[in-house]
């Protein structure tokens, strides 16, 4: 059973670079679902995995404009003064 239906879902676009997208997706099938299925979990839909994404996401905003700033070829280590 889900962990939540579809009424309680908000469906909104993500975009990002093919490459971001494969990475997501091999780290869903190689690391995440294993885990699930270890556990008895064979039917996690994608709204469920992608609402645990966005969950370890938010708690780990800091990396996420780290990554923003790298890309941007800016040292998140970097200060104004």
């Amino acid at each position: 059973m889900p962990a939540f239906g579809f009424e309680e879902a908000k469906q909104r676009p993500l975009y990002a670079r093919q490459r971001a997208w494969d990475a997501f997706e091999d780290a869903l099938a190689i690391d995440v679902e294993p885990t699930l299925r270890r556990h008895e979990v064979r039917d996690a839909s994608k709204r469920e995995l992608h609402d645990a994404a966005l969950r370890v996401l938010a708690d780990h905003a800091d990396e996420v404009a780290d990554k923003v700033l790298e890309a941007r070829g800016i040292s998140p280590d970097a200060t104004d003064t």
